[in-house]
């Protein structure tokens, strides 16, 4: 056996066979699953973004990947839309709970208005800033 470095031409194809075989595997003990990925927008008058959110469910969990509000528009309740409306959709698509991650200097505690609660953090993870993960236990309509 040797063990290479990939070339970045060849990316994708590692990628492909590392996720394949941990799935095989997880699979043995947690039965199969899908990801389903989904997001929502926000737009001004003009069309343009000026807000939203990625996500990703799996096995009845909404991982929100990334939210963003266009410095403009915070504060004025965009956020919250674009939280309610991501986790709005999480329940369509069958999650009960969901995650999110922020850094001490982003939005702790914008997600814990909304209900999040910590559940880890690794401290100084990136120019000393602590990386916070927050869940929210219910995603149940409020």
């Amino acid at each position: 056996m040797n063990v290479e470095v990939v070339a970045e031409s060849d990316l994708q194809e590692a990628r492909e066979a590392v996720l394949a075989g941990l799935v095989r595997y997880n699979e043995r003990f947690l039965g199969p699953g899908r990801k389903t990925e989904t997001a929502v927008t926000v737009r001004d008058e003009s069309g343009r973004i000026v807000g939203g959110a990625t996500a990703h469910l799996y096995r009845g969990r909404l991982f929100i990947d990334f939210v963003w509000v266009d410095e403009d528009c915070r504060g004025k309740g965009v956020g919250t839309q674009v939280m309610r409306a991501i986790e709005a959709e999480g329940r369509r698509l069958g999650a009960t709970c969901a995650q999110v991650d922020t850094f001490t200097f982003q939005a702790a505690p914008f997600y814990e208005r909304l209900g999040y609660r910590e559940v880890a953090r690794i401290p100084k993870m990136f120019g000393g800033y602590d990386r916070i993960y927050l869940e929210k236990e219910s995603l149940a309509v409020e």
